[in-house]
């Protein structure tokens, strides 16, 4: 069995989800990340294929709102745009669960997507959560714009 760097991967198929489909180009973050902001916008993906996974992907609000208006078209203020930016992240932890195992299993494998998750979660939660994490990648731009992608194997 080949050995893969799952932080690697994430980086790679993250970075190339963001890119074309919201012309983000994002680069993983090394060192101490920077701070979060209070709140965060998440969405929690089951992957079905041999072991039960999860893919979270999470953004600060103005990023969410970024994705709204690149890949949906349209971003407003409000709770009509945090749902809306809550929606364009769907669609992203989708595209970046599917190319994922796409390239972790190889075309011959079975696997399945879950239907996304998605809400607000506080700072403190969010960090609390991230540590059971089994691989997670930070990924920024030059505007300080924050993604962060993670597998957990169970998320209860």
């Amino acid at each position: 069995m080949i050995a893969v760097d799952l932080k690697a991967l994430l980086a790679r198929v993250a970075s190339e989800i963001l890119e074309e489909s919201a012309f983000l180009f994002l680069e993983p973050l090394e060192g101490d990340a920077p701070a979060w902001p209070s709140g965060l916008l998440v969405a929690d993906l089951p992957l079905h294929h041999p072991e039960e996974t999860t893919l979270r992907v999470a953004v600060a609000p103005e990023v969410g709102s970024r994705l709204a208006e690149e890949i949906l078209g349209q971003a407003s203020p409000g709770e009509d745009g945090k749902k809306r930016a809550l929606d364009a992240l769907a669609e992203v932890a989708n595209m970046t669960g599917g190319l994922f195992l796409e390239r972790f299993l190889g075309p011959d494998e079975d696997w399945e997507l879950g239907l996304p998750e998605v809400r607000s979660m506080e700072k403190g939660e969010y960090l609390e959560e991230s540590k059971r994490s089994v691989s997670r990648v930070l990924l920024s731009d030059e505007e300080g714009s924050l993604v962060e992608v993670s597998l957990f194997t169970r998320m209860e």
